[in-house]
């Protein structure tokens, strides 16, 4: 499935943490050419945050081998664990594992984020400020200890810790050099970082010859945005479009493959497309059954991403329960991810069984945690 500028799966191959450390001196800050363009908070714009953990702390040292410029930053107007992590600059994705992911811009300056889910295939890929990047884990996952947060940090070029300062203030706020301990702790910033159009078409489908179809788009800012789907390739069908959907019935021949594609455009005239292919399949789950359309396989990092037929939020806590996991995000219509802990307690899943009232009418992408 062609992903274009869509964003769905979070799911990457587990790599050593301590590959990706970006390690030197912590005696002083280093000069440095003006950036390209501001560093930017790593989520959306009008979003407040906090510094957890400053400079010169004793989890940093550990973490980052005497990175003593690390913060640990945590959401103040809404919870930190599912927030969307955007690019906070230009430049190229040098690391992604797991957990973590780090970007190099143009004058060899890297940005490290660490604790959250990354989007699979970022590695190598260029990326500009306001791209969705992964979200944020919650507590006890992607090696945040408990605390749902984003550890963010800079490096140069030869691996030198650089504050955040000069050219590299943090959204317009400098925290200069100090060997004060937990230095900036409690410093509050509110983000102006943009966040770019994305949309994803949904999962690649397998329906039974015959079925009533629905396709359904979901765009990384869904106010003001308007929809328009096409069908790329495969036996000609009739499309009713519906705002984000897309509504056909798939041809009556068995293994038909049909490719579809949504272009999304907001009110900037941002403009953002995907794609996503249905096939027919006589073996494919029946509507209603409450199955993965393939069993979860989970990661090294205690990951698996799957897609859940159709069925109800009940139904898709068994069948979690069921492949081993303990948990599973989805992503509703706002863009926001939900988490549903199996076996949780009734205030922890409300806000899922809410946003998902009348279950889910077509296959879903969703990530499972172990």
């Amino acid at each position: 499935m062609s992903r274009g500028t869509g964003v769905r799966s979070m799911l990457v191959a587990a790599v050593a943490f301590a590959a990706l450390i970006l390690v030197g001196s912590a005696s002083s800050e280093v000069p440095r050419a003006l950036a390209a363009g501001p560093l930017l908070f790593p989520a959306a714009a009008g979003s407040t945050w906090q510094v957890a953990s400053g400079y010169n702390t004793a989890t940093h040292s550990v973490a980052d081998k005497n990175d003593p410029y690390a913060l640990d930053l945590v959401r103040t107007d809404a919870p930190t664990d599912g927030t969307t992590v955007l690019a906070p600059v230009d430049g190229t994705v040098r690391f992604a594992d797991a957990s973590c992911l780090s970007i190099t811009d143009a004058q060899s300056t890297t940005v490290l984020l660490c604790h959250l889910f990354p989007i699979a295939g970022l590695r190598g890929k260029t990326v500009v400020r306001g791209q969705s990047l992964g979200v944020v884990a919650p507590p006890g996952q992607a090696n945040n200890n408990g605390l749902a947060h984003i550890h963010m940090a800079l490096s140069i070029a030869n691996n030198q810790p650089l504050p955040f300062a000069g050219a590299y203030v943090l959204d317009g706020v400098s925290l200069p050099a100090t060997a004060d301990a937990n230095a900036y702790a409690g410093t509050t910033f509110t983000s102006t970082n943009t966040s770019m159009l994305s949309v994803d078409a949904g999962p690649d489908l397998q329906v039974r010859p015959g079925t009533a179809v629905t396709l359904t788009a979901l765009a990384s800012s869904p106010s003001g945005v308007t929809f328009a789907w096409k069908q790329m390739s495969g036996p000609s069908v009739s499309i009713a479009n519906s705002g984000a959907s897309a509504v056909f019935t798939a041809p009556a021949t068995n293994n038909a493959t049909l490719v579809f594609q949504v272009v999304a455009v907001n009110a900037i005239a941002q403009t953002a497309n995907d794609t996503v292919s249905v096939r027919t399949n006589t073996s494919a789950p029946a509507l209603g059954s409450g199955a993965f359309v393939a069993p979860p396989v989970f990661s090294t990092g205690g990951l698996a991403l799957a897609v859940y037929g159709d069925g109800t939020v009940d139904q898709l806590e068994a069948a979690v329960r069921s492949a081993g996991g303990s948990g599973v995000w989805i992503q509703d219509g706002s863009g926001a991810y939900q988490l549903l802990v199996v076996g949780g307690p009734a205030f922890i899943n409300a806000p899922v069984r809410t946003a998902f009232a009348n279950g889910f009418t077509i296959p879903t992408a969703v990530t499972l945690t172990r």
